[in-house]
């Protein structure tokens, strides 16, 4: 049971860090223009573009992001038993 608190707080610290991360691509995307911006925040799939278009300025909260997602998901499937509920045995 004490594993699952690691995986719970694992997954809210990635969650913050993914948060900055997207707070980052957001201001980002507002400095190259007010439309970017606006495309990232309210289009579907407009800050995967804005990722490809303008990569140097977005590679950093992209990699943040991802450093995030990686710090959530990683202790969940290294700490949780395997066939449990948490996780399915494949």
């Amino acid at each position: 049971m004490e594993s699952l608190g690691i995986i719970l707080a694992a997954q809210v610290i990635g969650a913050i860090i993914m948060s900055v991360g997207g707070i980052l691509f957001l201001v980002r995307a507002f400095k190259v223009s007010v439309v970017w911006g606006l495309v990232c925040l309210l289009v579907p799939f407009g800050s995967v573009i804005f990722l490809f278009k303008y990569f140097d300025e977005a590679a950093t909260p992209f990699v943040i992001q991802l450093f995030g997602l990686a710090v959530a998901l990683v202790p969940f499937f290294l700490l949780a038993p395997a066939g449990s509920a948490l996780v399915p045995a494949f």
